[in-house]
């Protein structure tokens, strides 16, 4: 049986746990981007986020993505 997965609220409060290796879905990411579910799917179509596999995006690409945001600053 598969598992439930956790709310939103919850994972965020979790997501520096989180091992790069985990897959979150996309209201995750836009709730840590702090942006519109519109602008993320705008993000994704344009490359400005990683693409999703199977409905759900990699927390450590994400985390490449932001970093490199951070670093170029």
């Amino acid at each position: 049986m598969a598992k439930k997965p956790l709310p939103v609220i919850e994972t965020l409060r979790n997501f520096d746990l989180l091992p790069n290796s985990s897959l979150v879905r996309p209201q995750v990411i836009a709730a840590h981007s702090d942006i519109s579910m519109a602008t993320f799917w705008r993000r994704i179509k344009s490359g400005a986020l990683p693409a999703l596999k199977g409905g759900r995006m990699n927390v450590g690409e994400y985390r490449r993505v932001i970093g490199a945001q951070v670093d170029s600053a």
